[in-house]
């Protein structure tokens, strides 16, 4: 499409002006700083997530187009194929922005991107060029005045904030070139999209002598966007910081509820945040046959989507995380009702493909949650033999909704027998976890994982509830949930609302969604992330998403060494 020389040059040229211009940008007031609210928490400033930016992903840059723009780029089209070839990278020092350490060798990753994100800006250029909106303020060559700010509009809105001086007098100067108005339209914003004020999330906003990064109102309102819809700010939410009305996090916090309320904004938080902490964002396209103890099969993806509509309800109703494991709605199509159908004739039936919720009896076979759903219970089946264990429902726990390590040891043959016996295949699995659980070679790792494992032996590898093994050996324990219990749990309804209301489980949430946070671009765990909020098991979810905007995870950061 660049068939000259001239324009290239150019826009090379314009990359390297705009690698040095714009650190430091402040505009708006800068959030509350650190020091007036160090004495309210438990957060220090070494506990702080360091400061780093991250280039967007062809996903989030796909969702900003659609966003900029108002249409949906279909998967044929030119920009998701252009789309597709950005690769991923990770930004690994901002001084530098072409170090792209994590890729061997450096450079070729971020050249790569920078290349096929200019020719993504090629296609998304005449994607714009043929809107209404773009013709009616730049289709005629006398518009020249009305199109610069009309396309000065836009690159504000794809770098999320206002222009400097600098920048504005830049563009200026190329609306003075003697070129046709299309072409200067176009090389501004293939300019402007190739910088690093657009594909860097948190490019500015270090300055000063001090350790602590303090973000200015349309750095709040981008991280904010970035957190819950991986996009820029939605045009209302714009338009308040660009009257001022944004000048502290609590000020994002009434749009939580309101765009959460609005499904594409939903879509897209349970995607990039809440599906790949339940670990279900591969499964909702996985048609693969799971079948239960009767051959009837139903795919994993409806068993994965299940939990999906159950999480979206709770954020919709601001119901508290706990009832999703336990005790919330339940969403059944024809195929899950058929695979979880029991003898008994209160079971409910539904008609056709399309989800459903439904009420179930406390009388039939299965609960209500995700640790006791068939989605669960499949994924934490011994997958050579189809049958349940203890240690690896635990394991699977205590990983993945508790944030604990569980270090992996091998045992070997003689190893089982001296802590189990000569007939340890012949032990059940809540007697094979009562004997680790005490034994002083193996109760450092499996006290408390087994103790887990043997409360979800009430739960069959299918999903449905059991009170004898199939040889009819009765499911029986006591199992005192905490240090501080002094009541122990018999039964595994009463284990699944200790387990749902467990302050680790809350804490992993929190920890988790932390990480969501930009610029927390990092998989480590952010050492305040549990005190950021108040932990409490019956708070609403959103109420957690608030919490954290309004901690110092979110307005904070450390600078970096």
């Amino acid at each position: 499409m660049w068939t000259s020389r001239y324009y290239f040059l150019t826009l090379v040229g314009a990359l390297l002006i705009f690698q040095n211009c714009g650190r430091g940008f402040q505009a708006g007031r800068p959030s509350q700083g650190l020091n007036n609210i160090l004495g309210k928490s438990t957060c220090t400033t070494e506990s702080l997530p360091e400061y780093r930016p991250s280039a967007l992903t062809n996903k989030e840059i796909q969702y900003v187009v659609e966003d900029l723009f108002s249409s949906t780029i279909a998967d044929s089209s030119a920009v998701a194929n252009a789309l597709s070839q950005i690769p991923e990278i990770q930004v690994d020092r901002r001084a530098d922005l072409s170090n792209y350490q994590e890729n061997n060798p450096g450079t070729i990753a971020g050249d790569l991107y920078l290349a096929q994100l200019l020719e993504t800006s090629e296609e998304v250029y005449g994607l714009w060029s043929q809107q209404a909106d773009f013709k009616s303020q730049c289709g005629n060559a006398s518009q020249g005045l009305k199109c610069f700010e009309f396309t000065r509009n836009v690159i504000e809105r794809l770098w999320r904030r206002p222009l400097s001086d600098q920048e504005f007098d830049f563009f200026l100067e190329i609306f003075s070139k003697p070129v046709d108005l299309a072409k200067k339209v176009e090389l501004a914003f293939i300019t402007a999209m190739g910088s690093p004020q657009f594909y860097l999330k948190n490019y500015s906003g270090i300055q000063g002598g001090n350790r602590v990064v303090n973000f200015s109102s349309y750095e709040l309102a981008s991280r904010f966007s970035f957190f819950l819809f991986n996009s820029l700010p939605d045009p209302v939410l714009w338009e308040e910081v660009r009257l001022g009305k944004i000048r502290t996090p609590a000020d994002l916090l009434p749009h939580v509820d309101r765009l959460l309320a609005q499904e594409k904004y939903l879509v897209r938080f349970m995607n990039h945040a809440i599906t790949p902490w339940l670990g279900i964002q591969y499964d909702l396209e996985n048609k693969q046959a799971v079948q239960n103890q009767d051959g009837v099969a139903v795919g994993l993806n409806d068993l994965a989507y299940s939990q999906l509509l159950s999480f979206k309800d709770l954020i919709k109703n601001n119901g508290p995380l706990s009832e999703f494991f336990y005790g919330g709605k339940v969403y059944l199509n024809d195929k899950v009702a058929l695979y979880l159908q029991d003898s008994s004739k209160k079971f409910p039936t539904v008609a056709g493909g399309d989800f459903k919720e439904v009420t179930v009896p406390k009388e039939v076979a299965f609960r209500a949650g995700f640790f006791a759903s068939p989605y669960f219970a499949y994924k934490t089946r011994h997958s050579a033999t189809n049958e349940t264990r203890v240690s690896k429902r635990g394991i699977f726990l205590s990983e993945k909704f508790l944030c604990q390590d569980i270090p992996v040891n091998e045992v070997s043959p003689e190893d089982v027998v001296r802590v189990l016996g000569p007939h340890a295949d012949q032990l059940k699995q809540i007697q094979v976890g009562e004997i680790r659980r005490k034994h002083p070679s193996c109760l450092g790792c499996h006290q408390e994982i087994d103790k887990y494992g043997i409360g979800f032996e009430s739960l069959n590898q299918f999903g449905k509830l059991r009170s004898t093994y199939g040889d009819g050996t009765p499911i029986t324990y006591s199992l005192l949930m905490s240090p501080n219990d002094t009541r122990p749990v018999t039964n595994f309804d009463d284990f699944l609302k200790s387990l749902s209301k467990n302050t680790q489980l809350h804490q992993c949430f929190i920890r988790y969604m932390s990480n969501k946070m930009a610029p927390l671009n990092t998989a480590f765990e952010q050492p305040c992330a549990e005190n950021a909020i108040t932990l409490n098991s019956r708070l609403g979810i959103r109420d957690q998403i608030k919490g954290l905007v309004a901690s110092q995870l979110f307005s904070h950061a450390r600078k970096p060494q």
